[in-house]
């Protein structure tokens, strides 16, 4: 969307600026969580919360996934799963990765994919 605005002396001729709303959006920095735990489901990487906070340093992978989705419109694919957890008792959590479609945005987004 183009927002236009007059010009100071009222002669009426319009300007033409993109308003922030519909900029696309930027590629998280690099050396960021945000970048980090992005880039590894871009190359396939399938991870639940003990997974990321050992290979990612992603303490709180279900806040990421929820950022990643909000700030860049990716749909990250979900499924529950009981792994072992504390002296081996059962544990429910949630694995996370990106299909097809989303791995390709995601790499595009990252500069990881040239068109």
């Amino acid at each position: 969307m183009i927002k236009k605005t007059q010009d100071p002396a009222g002669t009426g001729h319009h300007s033409s600026e993109p308003t922030r709303q519909n900029l696309p959006p930027r590629s998280p920095r690099p050396n960021t969580k945000l970048h980090t735990v992005l880039e590894a489901f871009a190359q396939g990487g399938s991870y639940h919360r003990f997974e990321a906070e050992r290979l990612l340093h992603d303490h709180a992978l279900h806040s990421t996934v929820s950022e990643i989705q909000q700030r860049y419109s990716i749909t990250i694919k979900r499924r529950m799963e009981t792994v072992t957890g504390h002296r081996g008792a059962p544990t429910r959590v949630m694995r996370y990765w990106l299909d097809d479609t989303g791995q390709e945005t995601a790499k595009r987004l990252l500069g990881l994919l040239i068109l």
